[in-house]
């Protein structure tokens, strides 16, 4: 993969650490499908990231009716599903032309997922 795709510049440090991981796991040249999911899944990594610091402000937040649970654990939890759909379909497409991932695709995922920090 090459850093000069459109969208790269836009990511995030952690949008742009995972799509280096990435970057040094692929083991083919992908087509522009494939890097337009990646870029979105960096995308979602970063979101993530947002998201893990909003939690930081409690399971329970003030609301004008009392308190309510904290909308980022919802929207953490569709993150997280998205991030993981997008990974499987990569993972479908690269299955289906023979490709492989090198050794640290898993932990790159649970880096992505925010499981490992």
């Amino acid at each position: 993969m090459t850093h000069a795709i459109e969208g790269y510049a836009s990511l995030g440090d952690a949008g742009r650490e995972f799509y280096e991981q990435l970057d040094e796991d692929l083991d083919i040249e992908i087509g522009p499908a494939e890097h337009l999911m990646i870029l979105e899944a960096c995308a979602l990594v970063d979101s993530i990231r947002e998201l893990e610091s909003a939690k930081s402000r409690g399971l329970w937040i003030p609301g004008r009716q009392g308190d309510v649970l904290n909308p980022a654990y919802a929207e953490l939890r569709q993150h997280r599903g998205q991030l993981m759909t997008l990974l499987q379909k990569l993972q479908l497409l690269q299955d289906g032309r023979g490709a492989h991932m090198r050794g640290n695709t898993e932990q790159a995922r649970s880096n992505a997922l925010g499981r490992n920090r």
